[in-house]
């Protein structure tokens, strides 16, 4: 079978706060995965593919948080009371700098272990 995912992806739980654009509410969670193309997102409500979301990414030994402007690609009901869905968010605006900060944190953590790939 042919690969077709473009990242390499790793599972980690950074803390993200994220929230629906134009929205005054923010939520905190955790990753449970992250390539340079997108996270994997345990959340509250339930969001439509195609939304657009900010968020606030926390990596290790960085002062600020990342920032980024997310679309969620998918959206899957899970059997958890805190956070009973989980999204796919592809990054659709990150600039240069942060996103190569995500590469070499991926690429750090990558060498303790080959996780897999992402779309």
């Amino acid at each position: 079978m042919e690969e077709r995912r473009q990242h390499i992806r790793i599972s980690d739980s950074l803390k993200v706060v994220y929230q629906v654009l134009k929205s005054f509410r923010s939520v905190t969670s955790n990753t449970r995965d992250i390539s340079e193309g997108g996270i994997r997102l345990p959340i509250l409500q339930r969001l439509q593919p195609g939304m657009v979301i900010e968020l606030e990414l926390h990596l290790p030994d960085l002062r600020k948080p990342i920032r980024a402007i997310g679309e969620i690609v998918w959206l899957k009901e899970i059997e958890d009371l805190k956070f009973p869905f989980v999204v796919g968010v592809k990054f659709i605006n990150i600039d240069t700098v942060s996103l190569g900060k995500i590469r070499d944190y991926i690429k750090e953590k990558s060498h303790e272990g080959y996780i897999g790939w992402i779309e």
